[in-house]
């Protein structure tokens, strides 16, 4: 036959295929590594029951058309408490980034098992809604002792060390 090279179209379109894939890995471990570092408010290298907690809170108040009372962000603080301690660490001890890492990435995959596509907007969302959060945290936050948590974590059986400072805009 001529000079032309013989091409398997099956072949190059899953080379594509995983080059595609392997882009999207990259961008899910980027996006996991912001917003690991976006939640760690203090700047220690670990993500600590409360951070996780306002963290929560803030991005709960980002999609809120009204002001939230104080009970209720009590309860979105304790729903995020509870999810840090069942999903985390079940010691509510602060974590490092590959723990957070196998966190977020289950989190997101249980979303949309299969679909990249649809995982990398999800991932897209959760960092605006991450660093509109971290703003909120760092435009509007003073140092003060959380006498919230200590109480929280000691009704949900947990032995829990006296308060923490922790950054907040409450």
């Amino acid at each position: 036959m001529g000079s032309v090279p013989f091409c398997d179209c099956a072949q190059a379109c899953s080379e594509q295929a995983r080059a595609k894939k392997k882009h999207l890995e990259t961008e899910r471990l980027q996006a996991a590594r912001t917003l690991f570092e976006l939640t760690d408010l203090n700047g220690d290298g670990l993500i600590s029951v409360e951070e996780f907690a306002l963290m929560g809170l803030l991005q709960t108040k980002v999609h809120k058309e009204r002001a939230m009372t104080v009970e209720e962000e009590e309860q979105i603080k304790n729903i995020f408490v509870q999810r840090f301690g069942r999903d985390i660490n079940a010691d509510l001890r602060p974590i490092a980034y590959a723990e957070y890492k196998d966190y977020i990435l289950w989190f997101v995959n249980s979303m949309d098992p299969g679909d990249m596509q649809a995982q990398s907007l999800i991932w897209d969302g959760m960092v605006v809604e991450a660093t509109t959060a971290r703003q909120m945290a760092t435009e509007n936050s003073s140092l003060y002792v959380a006498p919230m948590l200590p109480s929280l974590l000691t009704s949900l059986g947990q032995n829990c060390p006296s308060p923490k400072l922790v950054l907040s805009r409450i």
